[in-house]
């Protein structure tokens, strides 16, 4: 119905659906060497870091008896069809996939279904979704260098970033 566009979607996900739709979706590729494409190969480059970072936290937490959360709220930002093919051992797809399949109601205070932006909105712009993912990534890093003092950057600093690219980049040094 008209104005419920969004509604019961992870507030991480929410979008404006009357002109995701009306969009007109550019099938063409962007030509190579692109910004657009710097910042999708960023925006895939950061998934695996993140990945690679939870799979060996998830590993040194379950030989201390605890389970590393998986970030259930970025994960609606995963993109579905990426830049390049997922590597083999990347676990963030299959937590994604079973997500969505099973219809899981993710949050903390308030519970919402579980949803990716490309498939909630087949036209929701990549560059968008990256631009998202640029901002949303520094909560999960946060909470992460919180024993390490002055490794991260001020959350001022990333929101006067200029472009996606830089807060992108800075996202993928602080993960390596």
């Amino acid at each position: 119905a008209e104005g419920e566009a969004g509604g019961g979607i992870s507030p991480l996900a929410n979008f404006d659906g009357d002109k995701a739709v009306s969009a007109s979706p550019d099938a063409s590729p962007p030509p190579a060497g692109n910004e657009d494409d710097v910042v999708l190969d960023l925006e895939y480059d950061i998934w695996v870091a993140t990945d690679m970072m939870i799979r060996l936290l998830a590993e040194i937490m379950s030989s201390q008896g605890q389970r590393a959360p998986v970030p259930t709220q970025i994960l609606g930002l995963l993109p579905k069809d990426p830049v390049r093919p997922w590597p083999s051992n990347f676990a963030f797809e299959g937590y994604a996939d079973k997500l969505q399949r099973e219809n899981a109601m993710i949050g903390t205070a308030t519970k919402t279904p579980f949803v990716r932006a490309d498939t909630a909105a087949p036209f929701y712009p990549s560059l968008r979704r990256a631009r998202r993912l640029g901002y949303v990534i520094w909560m999960l890093l946060d909470s992460l260098v919180v024993g390490n003092q002055g490794a991260a950057l001020t959350r001022q600093e990333i929101l006067e970033m200029e472009g996606t690219v830089k807060r992108l980049e800075a996202a993928g040094a602080q993960l390596r």
